[in-house]
């Protein structure tokens, strides 16, 4: 049964889930959209950033997790394929969802105050 608890999903609960496969990216994979949140934060920096999460999810982590399930040889398995799947579509659905990060006044003068120093 879904509750409203697993409905949706807050911006850190966001940005936990997409951290979580930093480990099956390399330099250069599409994956590597994952990266692009900004610390703690999981709304997507911009619409190309959504899209590719987007299109990495669908076409390589789903398709990925539904390999573990299908080839589990036990039952924990199984289990944590489907627990991975799960959290992917929760992911998949704030995304389609969420408010892009805009900047605060406060970042927009420290980056600034960044490029005056350099």
């Amino acid at each position: 049964m879904m509750t409203a608890r697993t409905a949706s999903l807050t911006s850190a609960e966001a940005y936990a889930i997409a951290s979580e496969w930093g480990s099956y990216v390399s330099a250069g994979d599409p994956g590597a959209c994952l990266y692009g949140f900004r610390k703690g934060d999981g709304r997507p920096v911009s619409g190309t950033h959504r899209a590719a999460c987007i299109e990495y999810i669908d076409g390589t982590l789903l398709k990925w997790t539904m390999w573990e399930f299908a080839t589990a040889q036990s039952p924990t398995a199984r289990h944590a394929a489907l627990k991975d799947w799960r959290s992917l579509i929760l992911l998949r659905r704030y995304l389609l969802t969420a408010p892009e990060w805009v900047p605060t006044r406060q970042a927009v003068r420290r980056s600034m105050e960044h490029r005056v120093a350099a």
